[in-house]
């Protein structure tokens, strides 16, 4: 059963009701009552205080009239509250008033609502601190994508490396999944110059049989061998003789690409290197480093 509301709150209610304004059946849904259970409000207070149309009026006292102002006040309040208008400030820098009414969802008669509560709704802005310290000296570059690509196995990272004939690997480096292979080769080769080496003879996979690829190893003088791909082979043949000659391939040298596949093949022994798990691309790139010389350091 529910409990009967406070005498305070039905006190308000009925003072609304007495200024007149609004009839009984609007200010009873404004606050979430019903009509019958307020008329039947009315009918009490209308008993208990005596008042009838032909009833004569006693003058009231210093204590009565001080307790009908306070009452005129809280009335006052109570239409506001009802019409869904703030309340002015009691106290405080800045308050606000707020009215929630709960109604059971089968109970058609009485239920309790909670009184109209007035609390500070502002809270003092917390004081935004500066950071100290020295500025970073990070200076390691890092890419816009990470070095994250889509390609068909989804987000991948691919390694491009120079590895020499003892399975060492000699120039690294890293580009998104989905980037091609020859495009990477000028800029390891350039990276393996800057510490003052030159290979003696490289050797590479069709991948790298671009004529682009081929002319800048010539201007370097560096001998390879990369065997050519079907489609550049149709299409040198279509041309007859202007078509120019094949680049030569030797079969016996190329036996010994197998170095570079043996070399990955010990990176996988590392899972954080065979699956990244690194957002930053310098992070994961220092931990391939960290393989290479470790892969340094075991075969000597």
């Amino acid at each position: 059963m529910p409990k009967p509301f406070p005498k305070e709150f039905r006190r308000d209610v009925i003072a609304v009701v007495r200024e007149g304004d609004r009839s009984v059946a609007e200010v009873a849904r404004s606050f979430g009552i019903s009509k019958s259970c307020l008329q039947r409000w009315l009918k009490i207070a209308d008993q208990e205080d005596g008042v009838t149309p032909d009833a004569p009026q006693e003058p009231a006292t210093a204590g009565q009239a001080e307790l009908e102002a306070e009452n005129r006040e809280l009335r006052k309040r109570a239409k506001q509250i009802a019409a869904g208008r703030p309340t002015a400030p009691t106290s405080g820098s800045s308050t606000g008033c707020s009215h929630t009414r709960t109604r059971p969802g089968g109970w058609t008669g009485c239920s309790r609502s909670t009184r109209p509560s007035c609390a500070p709704t502002s809270t003092p802005r917390a004081r935004r601190r500066t950071t100290q310290g020295a500025r970073s000296n990070d200076t390691i570059p890092e890419p816009d994508d990470h070095g994250v690509g889509r390609s068909r196995g989804g987000l991948t990272t691919k390694i491009h490396a120079l590895v020499d004939g003892e399975v060492h690997p000699v120039a690294l480096l890293l580009s998104p999944g989905q980037a091609g292979d020859n495009p990477r080769l000028v800029p390891l080769l350039e990276h393996l110059a800057t510490a003052g080496h030159r290979p003696a003879h490289l050797l590479a996979d069709k991948a790298y049989s671009h004529p682009s690829t081929r002319r800048r190893l010539r201007q370097r003088r560096i001998r390879h061998t990369i065997p050519e791909r079907r489609d550049q082979v149709e299409h040198r043949k279509a041309k007859g003789s202007s078509g120019g000659r094949p680049p030569k391939s030797d079969a016996e040298p190329y036996r010994q690409r197998n170095t570079v596949e043996r070399s990955f093949g010990r990176f996988k022994q590392w899972r954080g290197i065979a699956t990244r798990y690194d957002k930053y691309a310098r992070t994961y790139f220092g931990g391939v480093l960290l393989a290479a010389v470790v892969i340094h350091a075991r075969l000597g």
